[in-house]
Order: structure tokens, then C-alpha cells, then sequence
């Protein structure tokens, strides 16, 4: 960063007061803070100094697309009136898995990032002396003195990483910042949170808000933009967000904190806490909803996770589909992906997929005429179950459930509408946000 950055306060009130004149953004009065969760209920408290780097994974090293000096104010751009959206990342790295989140506010119900509008100054002098150029310095400050009225921290080296030209939407800069070091303000006025790179590219909302388009179509023009490497450059997986669930009157139910984000040492929060559930069929996991079962006025207090799902095997039918209530399994292979084929056949015997080559799925003429003769196959190339060797549903609820999983994937019916879920293993595959 250039040794002219301003740090010093007194300064920086002038220079917001003077040069630098913003008005402030219209907030939602009603609604409070709800700011990051610096420790997890079952993982310990994160090191604030942690850099963006650690545990040797990187992020943001190669953007080709990105800008790191400012250069849009030539002749034909002194008119011209850009908005600038400020992109604070915060990379979690100090878990088993990492991943990122951005900052941003609610704004008149929808998630947006911190914005200004820029327009290039006529009174800032050309660069003469080789050195950083003025009007880099200029927007740089203008940039980072709004993104202050959202954070709290020390170290401002390294904060401001450069910007992006936005392809789809004209006028329009991207502007990122480092914020892993820095902590999000209390304040009742807005609402800001951290938001996970999977609600910004799969879900498009975080608890129900909706996430401005513009705000996530910046994903899209780099990939490198939501990447993790490891020290080898593999690229790391973007972990799932997901919904702590409990088992209530034989159902699953979201679990709720008592207070907001950031207030845990007021109301005796306590780490460790062991939230697995017996399931009757599952076994014994941790389980998430991916959606939040209803979305009500304490929907800022359920307890949301990113979780790593490594490993997974998927049940692609609702369990009460698959084990009615009635004790008859119904259902055929197509069910399930091939990896978890074999648990639905008889114990000790491998169901096996076909060979690519034609050979394997053939039938013989024997096998011909028994599939033309029985009505009930119809046209069905797929092997139906309950022809298959005779097994007991309790032997099935047994296999089921003695899966070596390291996370499942399945459904259920909540409301009369299939709602998913992972039920995960260990507790070092997911982290409280």
C-alpha cells in the first residue's frame, strides 16, 4: 500500500468531512446487526491474525482480470459516473477444510454489497515522479474509508487487493479487500453478515434474503474469483451451507441460539457440545437441512454451517419412500448411484453395473423370454428388487445404517414438499459461521 495512505484519524474525519464528502447510504432503521461468529460450537476460536495464506492455502493470486492501479480517469472517462461495489472476502483457513465468505448488508430486504458512486476528480494532478499515481491514491482512500464504516482493525496493509471491470454491467468496478484480519462493527442501524460462496453462486440467497444479481454475476467472469488452491494448486471444494437440525416427536427440526451472533459470552455459550443424532435408520451422525424448514423472525439466530462433504454417498428417494411404514421396500436401482448399489442387495451378495462394452447387459434367451413374459417388469431394463432373492426389512434398516460414510446425502418429507439433507460424521467436516 502507498506510504501516503491515510491512517491517521484526525485526518481521515477531514478528509471525510471535506474532500471526500459521501452521503451516508439509506439503512434499514428496524433491523440489528447480526455480525460473524468468531468461534464455532464445536471447533476452538480461530486466530484473528491469521493471514490469507495460512495453513498453506492461497486465494487471490492469479486473477488476470484483476486491476491493482487505478487508471479509468483518461480524457473520455471524466465524465463519466461509476458505481463501485466494495468486496470484502474472509478467508477461513484455519479449519480442516477452508472457505471463503463476503461481507455484505441487508438493503430494503436484499443482500448487497457496500457500494459508492465515483466519479473522476478534474482537480487531481498527473503522476510526474514515477510513483504511485495520485488518482490511485484518491480512489484507493475514496474505497477504503466507506468499507471502515463496516469493519473494525489495525493492520490496513494489504487491505485493498485491486479491481475488476464489470463485463455485463456498464460503468461498473468491483473493488476487493482482504478483511481475513478485520472484524465486522456492531451497530443497530444495518445488518451485515458473512455470506458463503456457495449462497452467493448456488443459492442466490442467504436465509431468505435475496442476493442481488449484480452482486454475484462478478463470480462468473474468473472462476479464480471463488478459488482455493492448496500448497500443491489443487483446487479446494466450495463446502455446502447447511442447517443444524435436532430430533423432535420423530422429526427433524432447526436448532436456535437464544441470542444474536457475537453475544455467546453473555448467555453462557458453551463449545463441545455433542448434537449427534440416533437416527433409527441413518445411525448415529450430525444432520443438517440445506434449506431452513421455515423462515421466521428469529431466522437470524438458527445455527448455520458450511460443511465439507467428502466422501459422500447419496440416497436419491426419501427413506419414507424407500422403507414406507407399511415394511414392503419398493423401489429399483436407479434409486441410488452405483457406489451404494451394493448395500441394497442381499447380504453378501454384489450387485455389479454393467460394462460399457454391451457384453454384460445382454440377457440370454432364457432371460429374454422371462422379461417378455412377466407383465409386471414391462419395458424396464432395470432389475425391480422385489424379485431379487428375498431379504427382511430389519436386515436392510441394519446395512443402512452400518454404512462406513464419511457423510450421507438423502431426503425427506417436511411440509409435504422433499426437503435435503447430509448427515455428517465427523465433527471436524463442518464449521458453525
Amino acid at each position: 500500500m502507498s506510504n501516503v495512505f491515510i491512517q491517521n484519524e484526525k485526518i481521515r474525519k477531514k478528509i471525510e468531512n471535506t474532500v471526500f464528502p459521501i452521503p451516508p447510504s439509506s439503512y434499514n432503521q428496524n433491523i440489528k446487526i447480526k455480525e460473524q461468529q468468531s468461534n464455532t460450537y464445536f471447533q476452538e476460536p480461530a486466530d484473528p491474525s491469521r493471514e490469507s495464506t495460512s495453513n498453506n492455502y492461497s486465494y487471490f493470486d492469479n486473477i488476470d482480470s484483476l486491476i491493482k492501479v487505478f487508471d479509468n480517469c483518461n480524457d473520455a472517462d471524466i465524465i463519466k459516473k461509476m458505481n463501485v461495489y466494495l468486496c470484502g472476502y474472509y478467508l477461513n483457513a484455519e479449519n480442516e477444510f477452508p472457505f471463503l465468505q463476503y461481507l455484505m448488508f441487508l438493503d430494503n430486504g436484499r443482500w448487497n454489497f457496500p457500494n459508492i458512486p465515483f466519479q473522476c476528480a478534474t482537480n487531481i494532478p498527473e503522476n510526474e515522479d514515477g510513483q504511485t499515481p495520485p488518482i490511485h491514491v484518491y480512489f484507493e482512500n475514496l474505497c477504503t474509508l466507506h468499507m471502515l464504516e463496516y469493519i473494525e482493525g489495525e493492520n490496513m496493509e494489504n487491505l485493498f487487493k485491486g479491481y475488476i471491470k464489470g463485463s455485463s454491467l456498464d460503468n461498473t468496478l468491483y473493488v476487493f479487500f482482504d478483511l481475513s484480519q478485520f472484524q465486522i462493527k456492531k451497530s443497530e442501524d444495518i445488518r451485515v453478515m458473512w455470506i458463503t460462496m456457495d449462497e452467493m453462486l448456488n443459492g442466490h440467497q442467504c436465509l431468505g434474503f435475496e442476493i442481488l444479481k449484480e452482486c454475484y454475476s462478478v463470480f462468473y467472469q474468473d472462476a479464480a474469483l471463488y478459488t482455493i488452491q492448496n500448497e500443491k494448486g489443487e483446487i479446494m471444494d466450495t463446502p455446502s451451507t447447511m442447517f443444524l437440525c435436532e430430533w423432535k416427536d420423530n422429526d427433524f427440526t432447526n436448532v436456535y441460539n437464544d441470542f444474536e451472533e457475537g453475544e455467546e459470552e453473555d448467555h453462557g455459550y458453551l463449545n463441545g457440545i455433542d448434537e449427534r443424532i440416533d437416527h433409527p435408520v441413518l445411525g448415529n451422525f450430525f444432520f443438517f437441512s440445506l434449506h431452513p424448514f421455515e423462515y421466521q423472525s428469529s431466522i437470524t439466530k438458527i445455527r448455520r454451517f458450511v460443511g465439507n462433504t467428502r466422501q459422500p454417498i447419496y440416497i436419491l428417494h426419501p427413506l419414507s419412500e424407500i422403507i414406507p411404514e407399511n415394511g414392503t421396500p419398493s423401489y429399483t436401482l436407479s434409486d441410488v448411484i452405483p457406489s451404494i448399489v451394493s448395500y441394497f442387495s442381499p447380504k453378501g451378495e454384489v450387485v455389479q453395473e454393467p460394462e460399457v462394452d454391451g457384453k454384460s447387459d445382454q440377457l440370454d434367451d432364457k432371460d429374454k423370454n422371462t422379461s417378455e413374459s412377466d407383465p409386471d417388469l414391462g419395458d424396464s431394463k432395470e432389475p425391480i428388487l422385489e424379485n431379487s432373492p428375498k431379504y427382511s426389512l430389519d436386515d436392510e434398516i441394519a446395512s443402512i445404517a452400518s454404512l462406513d460414510a464419511s457423510c450421507i446425502y438423502f431426503q425427506e418429507y417436511k411440509d409435504g414438499s422433499k426437503t435435503p439433507f447430509w448427515c455428517i460424521k465427523n465433527q471436524t467436516d463442518f464449521v458453525e459461521i
